[in-house]
C-alpha cells in the first residue's frame, strides 16, 4: 500500500504536490484539537479544559496550509494557462 501511495505522489505535478501539501497541513493542524475534544470533552466529561496551545496550532496551521494551498492552486492555474 505504501508503494502505491509513493508512486501516486511521485506521479503528481509540482503544483498538485504543493496543493496537496497545503491540504495536509490544514488537516494535520486540526487533528490534535479534534482529538482533544473527543477524548477530554466526550469521553472524560471534563468541561473546564483550556487547550490554548492546540487552538493556536490549529489557527496558525490553517493559515499556513491555506496560503500553501492557494499558492499550489495559483501554480496549477498558471501551468494550465500555459498549456492552452
Amino acid at each position: 500500500m505504501f508503494q502505491y501511495t509513493k508512486e501516486f505522489f511521485l506521479s503528481l505535478s509540482f503544483p498538485a504536490k504543493v496543493l496537496a501539501a497545503g491540504v495536509a497541513i490544514i488537516t494535520l493542524s486540526w487533528v490534535p484539537i479534534l482529538l482533544y475534544l473527543v477524548f477530554v470533552y466526550g469521553l472524560l466529561g471534563v468541561k473546564d479544559g483550556n487547550p490554548i496551545g492546540l487552538g493556536l496550532l490549529m489557527m496558525f496551521g490553517s493559515m499556513l496550509g491555506g496560503v500553501t494551498a492557494a499558492v499550489g492552486l495559483l501554480l496549477f492555474l498558471i501551468s494550465a494557462m500555459r498549456k492552452s
